[in-house]
């Protein structure tokens, strides 16, 4: 996730100041089969209501945001099509 071109390196999460705007997250996932076939899919917690199909993006944008507490979820569908049986 960038805020303002810093990459937040804490795994536990971190706070965003107040009155934060635009949020850029960026993900990835490993194929060495065929990086260029994976699809993905994402949901912010406490923000989306359902999964968002990014296809081959790997990144997510979000302009508005309420305070309190999100977590970013992704999952990759391999080369196959094929989400694997735990989230990312």
């Amino acid at each position: 996730m960038r805020r303002s071109g810093v990459i937040p390196t804490r795994a536990d999460g971190f706070k965003l100041p107040s009155l934060t705007g635009d949020i850029q997250i960026d993900y990835a996932g490993l194929s060495f089969v065929a990086p260029d076939k994976m699809r993905f899919r994402y949901k912010l917690d406490g923000f989306d209501k359902s999964w968002t199909d990014a296809g081959l993006r790997r990144q997510a944008f979000y302009t508005t945001r309420l305070p309190g507490n999100y977590r970013f979820h992704v999952i990759a569908s391999n080369n196959n099509g094929v989400p694997p049986s735990s989230r990312l």
